[in-house]
């Protein structure tokens, strides 16, 4: 079977030329944060203390000046069957850009989809790093 993953920097580049995409991964430096309140990943301990480098952890990758290039990505992977008669179970593999404010955040425009996984069933846990492989060479070299 043949399991096809579609170029991330395509993707990434047909989104930044958007009319307004840029404006919208910097929206949530704007964000009033109430103490205790966690209502988006913003608000988390991750996103505020994330290093930008192993070597200085004092550095911050999310930053108000950095909210338009540095982005927080997160990969997802979903199955679902496609045919109403049959057991046949499909996946899809794909990102989504966490900087973009929550209601665009899943809109079919703003996702980054990384593979469809073929197969009459879901693929075993065992099995999944063999198409997760590919994906993370192509982030690792982004």
């Amino acid at each position: 079977m043949l399991f096809s993953v579609p170029s991330l920097k395509t993707q990434i580049i047909s989104m930044y030329q958007r009319l307004g995409f840029v404006e919208s991964l910097q929206k949530w430096t704007n964000r009033v944060n109430i103490a205790n309140l966690y209502t988006d990943i913003y608000d988390g301990k991750l996103w505020k203390t994330f290093p930008s480098s192993l070597d200085n952890p004092d550095t911050r990758f999310f930053t108000n000046e950095t909210a338009d290039s540095n982005l927080g990505i997160m990969i997802n992977l979903d199955w679902f069957q496609p045919f109403n008669s049959s057991a046949y179970s499909s996946g899809v593999i794909y990102r989504v850009i966490c900087n973009l404010p929550r209601d665009i955040r899943f809109k079919r425009k703003n996702m980054l989809y990384l593979g469809l996984l073929p197969g009459l069933e879901e693929v075993k846990l065992h099995k999944i790093n063999h198409y997760l492989s590919p994906i993370v060479d192509e982030l690792v070299e982004f």
